[in-house]
């Protein structure tokens, strides 16, 4: 029986690779996570300092000194993409660059009625000329402030009401490029849900606002593209907190490149993590291959064929083909636990042949002074420690006796040794191991190089 894996994965060597094939993997880990951190960080600070040069060109177009004087900032032209602007107390002042989602539900200006232009006056004193136009599912409002209103505004603000349509769905796709320029608008559901909006329509809502006081940026995924939205506030002269700004940056491309970065270094370090699994996987198996062997029950063992871990002997001493004791069985004997010893560990069993003819022990009991099983176990101690030391053999190897078809077998299960057994063969020192399924000697050479790479050490 072939191991299913190479011996090299429980020699220094093969503990060396997966030791490497860990610190890979830690290593890699670490990388792959100070990588995302240092691309999210470098993205996030790219982002910040892009608000902060909006927000302060924002802030020198606001100018705000004692009140609210929006000519001049609807008329600017600024950097930044889009813009909300609203007091403290949740008042709409304008809204450029609408992004869905960025403000929660919106309340109507008091006071408007539908069909029917109307004057209205917001909370920082500013009069406008509203028109409201029902829909189905929602309103369109549209309107302009005063003074700049042109003397043809009524007639301006019902051609443009038209575009509108009647429903919710419809008012939602018009664009700024379909409404006069001199026009604002909002479109809101019954549920006060804005989906659109351009100018400062004076509505109410909720400022929103950042995650923190020192991060005051939230996340947005809006029409199935990611925004960022800096969320600062406005001051006056003093530093006093009068309103607050909504910017919504989109971030698609940001975020894309990050997912590709977690995903793509996510599947390395999954790679190099399936690395050292695999590896782990087949030093156990095979370490647990080895230990399994010598936990062989005899039923199992008679199943299974010949291997490095596996042995049958037909008698410990009794020669069957001479009739007559053979001490040279002795020495295979020997010779086999020695090379179990050497390499993974194994289970030798006595009184049965390679085509698994149960012969039994009797022959080899009469050829002792104490035929029993107890004189056999007593006589392979004695053959055996006096070759490996009575330590050793007290410590690696355990013999059991079994009845089977009547006759007795014996199991000697042997565990691996911590450092090389050498055997003096023909008085010279000689290393035992299993190779296919048999006892083989290594030369000087072999030696050497497998006592280094099976127990990390010289002879």
């Amino acid at each position: 029986m072939k191991a299913p894996f190479p011996r090299s994965l429980n020699t220094p060597l093969g503990r060396k690779l997966r030791l490497a094939a860990l610190i890979f993997a830690l290593l890699f880990t670490a990388s792959a996570v100070t990588q995302y951190l240092f691309i999210r960080a470098r993205t996030h600070q790219t982002a910040q300092a892009e608000f902060q040069a909006w927000t302060e060109e924002l802030r020198r177009e606001i100018n705000y000194t004692t009140n609210w004087n929006l000519k001049k900032f609807r008329q600017a032209d600024w950097t930044a993409p889009g813009c909300y602007l609203f007091t403290t107390n949740g008042l709409v002042l304008d809204i450029e660059g609408f992004v869905p989602g960025v403000v929660d539900r919106v309340t109507l200006p008091e006071g408007v009625t539908y069909g029917t232009p109307t004057n209205i006056t917001s909370d920082i004193g500013e009069t406008w000329r509203i028109l409201a136009k029902k829909l189905r599912g929602g309103v369109a409002i549209l309107g302009t402030p005063q003074p700049t209103v042109p003397s043809d505004t009524d007639a301006l603000l019902q051609e443009n009401a038209s575009q509108f349509g009647s429903s919710i769905e419809e008012a939602a796709k018009i664009r700024a490029r379909d409404i006069n320029r001199n026009l604002d608008y909002a479109v809101v559901d019954d549920s006060g849900l804005l989906h659109s909006a351009i100018g400062g329509i004076p509505l109410r809502t909720p400022p929103p606002r950042g995650r923190s006081a020192s991060d005051p940026t939230f996340h947005l995924l809006s029409g199935g593209k990611n925004y960022a939205v800096f969320c600062p506030p406005v001051l006056d002269a003093a530093s006093n907190v009068v309103g607050s700004l909504a910017v919504p940056r989109e971030a698609t491309l940001e975020r894309q490149t990050l997912r590709s970065a977690v995903r793509f270094n996510t599947l390395l370090a999954l790679v190099s993590w399936l690395a050292v699994a695999t590896l782990t996987a087949a030093y156990l198996v095979r370490s647990e291959g080895g230990r399994r062997a010598h936990l062989l029950t005899l039923a199992e063992a008679l199943q299974k064929q010949e291997s490095d871990t596996l042995e049958f002997k037909s008698s410990v001493r009794w020669d069957y083909n001479l009739r007559k004791v053979n001490r040279d069985l002795e020495e295979v004997i020997v010779k086999t636990v020695v090379a179990f010893l050497n390499t993974s560990g194994g289970l030798l069993v006595i009184g049965v042949d390679d085509d698994k003819t149960i012969q039994g022990l009797h022959p080899d009991y009469d050829s002792l002074s104490k035929k029993s099983r107890d004189g056999l176990q007593l006589h392979l101690q004695q053959i055996i420690s006096q070759k490996i030391g009575v330590d050793r053999y007290q410590s690696n190897t355990a013999v059991e006796f079994h009845e089977l078809q009547g006759k007795d077998v014996c199991l000697v299960r042997v565990k691996p040794a911590p450092r090389p057994v050498i055997l003096k063969d023909q008085n010279a020192p000689a290393l035992y191991v299993r190779a296919g399924g048999a006892t083989r000697t290594l030369n000087v050479e072999e030696a050497i190089r497998y006592v280094q790479d099976h127990w990390g050490t010289y002879v």
